[in-house]
């Protein structure tokens, strides 16, 4: 179960590969390491959402490098986040240090902020894929991430009577 669940968090953690073709994916998970565990869930991710779109081959060969841009742009936008909470840690965690409320406000803004622009780049790049995808696909990659997490966090973390099931 604990490999399964690295396995999972991996791809939660995951930048795009920009690997397309579809790889095999039963594989003994305690033999390969991160970096080919991260490969094989993007592409299985790659797999599902190609699927899930019903992309063609023109649409994907345009698609994922923006893709691949937009995904990178949030990487780092997320990057400044964790070293803010890196931040704001090391403050809450020094005792000889005084805590204001100007500083909360300093923080709130700039957590706030770094939000607001991961929202602004999402919109940018949803906004920009009518010249690739048609109106359908756009709402369907809109829902696509969402959903595709949301079922992995379900298989890391199952609820009491899913945990039930996986035992018989």
């Amino acid at each position: 179960m604990k490999s399964n669940w690295l396995l999972l968090i991996s791809l939660i953690l995951l930048g795009f590969t920009g690997q397309l073709a579809a790889q095999p994916h039963s594989f003994d998970e305690s033999k390969i390491s991160m970096a080919e565990r991260r490969a094989k869930m993007e592409t299985l991710r790659i797999y599902k959402m190609t699927e899930f779109l019903e992309l063609t081959p023109e649409q994907s060969e345009k698609f994922f490098p923006r893709l691949k841009q937009y995904e990178k742009n949030v990487r780092k936008m997320q990057h400044k986040q964790m070293e803010l909470v890196r931040e704001i840690d090391q403050i809450t965690q020094n005792p000889d240090t005084t805590i204001t409320e100007s500083d909360v406000k300093k923080y709130l803004r700039a957590m706030a902020q770094i939000e607001k622009d991961i929202i602004a780049e999402k919109e940018k790049f949803i906004g920009g894929l009518s010249s690739i995808l048609t109106p359908s696909q756009q709402l369907k990659y809109m829902i696509f991430d969402n959903r595709f997490r949301r079922r992995l966090l379900k298989t890391i973390n199952p609820s009491p009577n899913e945990m039930k099931n996986q035992q018989k």
